[in-house]
């Protein structure tokens, strides 16, 4: 927001308000004549005075509290044979129609969501139900989807795979190393809608 403020030594200025943060921005001729002040004379205050600014600007924004904003990837998610819900701390993944209901396929626990950007990223997830295992899966591996195209309603969701070669990984850091879409482990996705 910008609003007109009050006149600073008979020059009007602006009052700039960024979130929680404000600061006066002087104009009309004013800044020329702060331009010329001795401490100015080199362009190393103007660079040193810009850095702070910038630091001010970045320290004063607040991410938001609640992670599930419209573009969120927590949620229930349908496709036209699979359904994926995935919770702060457990994901499901079931197979089915909408029509005919849904089986559960395979439950995980310690979720991990690593956005890349803000409309596409990874979800991690261990496998710690020995009765509810993906195919091949052992306990307590782990295994990721990758999101993109992600908006309020929809986005596209493909599960780890690749022909040959080890689809789950002794731990996290090994799953976010290993399974991404740089080594071919995503090309299959399919367009799923949210429902919650």
């Amino acid at each position: 927001m910008v609003r007109a403020g009050h006149s600073l030594c008979g020059r009007p200025f602006l009052i700039v308000c960024w979130g929680k943060l404000n600061f006066a921005v002087l104009a009309l001729g004013t800044a020329e004549k702060i331009m010329r002040h001795p401490l100015f004379a080199s362009g190393r205050a103007v660079t040193v005075m810009l850095a702070v600014l910038f630091a001010v600007v970045v320290v004063s924004c607040e991410l938001p509290e609640n992670p599930h904003d419209e573009t969120s990837i927590f949620g229930t998610w349908i496709g036209q044979y699979e359904k994926y819900v995935i919770e702060e701390k457990d994901f499901y993944n079931y197979f089915g129609t909408p029509s005919d209901g849904w089986i559960l396929y395979y439950s995980c626990s310690n979720v991990m969501v690593v956005p890349v950007g803000k409309f596409s990223g990874y979800v991690y997830f261990q496998f710690n139900d020995e009765k509810n295992l993906a195919y091949g899966a052992r306990e307590g591996e782990w295994y990721a989807l990758h999101y993109k195209e992600l908006t309020a309603e929809s986005c596209f969701i493909a599960q780890a795979y690749k022909a040959g070669a080890d689809l789950y990984a002794e731990n996290l850091q090994e799953a976010k190393e290993s399974l991404t879409v740089e080594n071919g482990y995503f090309s299959s996705y399919s367009e799923l809608i949210k429902s919650e």
